[in-house]
């Protein structure tokens, strides 16, 4: 690996890093030349930032490099990486939707189960509360009682006589 291959593999921080101790510049002296904090600069350097291509971090790269004499545009497309093979993104969509067949799959089986869990617990409540649940018998209370094996005997009435003036009841018993 050469000098220039090795230089274009480093990541963003580690390249300022490196562009700066050639320099012979320290982290103090790049923050007073940026006005950037020197936790922010020594964050930059350990990789922190590596990865994020958002503006706020375009910004804080192109002020490092300005400052430390390199060519901004340069610096900032070693931030962006190669794009990613066919192949690869090929593999990728084909794991994902493995996954989402395999997710499908467990949460079919899952209420699948639950279902016939509910049903079995459904059918051993009914069957426990009454065996013959499905069968309605109604009687018919006159039927019943043209049936009943004993005969009522002769029904006392009461004699009602008209009523007299001493106050007395006009019913015997």
């Amino acid at each position: 690996m050469t000098r220039s291959d090795r230089v274009e593999s480093q990541a963003i921080g580690s390249y300022l890093r490196w562009q700066r101790e050639l320099r012979e510049i320290s982290v103090e002296e790049l923050a007073q030349l940026t006005r950037v904090p020197v936790r922010s600069i020594e964050r930059l350097e350990a990789g922190f930032f590596d990865g994020q291509v958002d503006g706020f971090v375009k910004g804080f790269v192109r002020t490092v490099s300005e400052s430390l004499g390199l060519d901004a545009e340069d610096t900032l497309s070693r931030m962006h990486s190669e794009p990613e093979p066919e192949e690869g993104r090929l593999v990728n969509l084909k794991r994902r939707v493995v996954g989402a067949v395999v997710g499908l799959a467990v949460v079919s089986l899952l209420g699948a189960l639950l279902f016939v869990i509910q049903q079995v617990s459904t059918r051993q409540s009914r069957s426990s509360a009454d065996v013959d649940q499905g069968v309605v018998f109604r009687r018919d209370p006159v039927r019943a009682l043209a049936e009943s094996p004993a005969e009522p005997g002769p029904v006392a009435l009461p004699v009602l006589r008209p009523p007299n003036s001493a106050g007395e009841s006009n019913t015997t018993d």
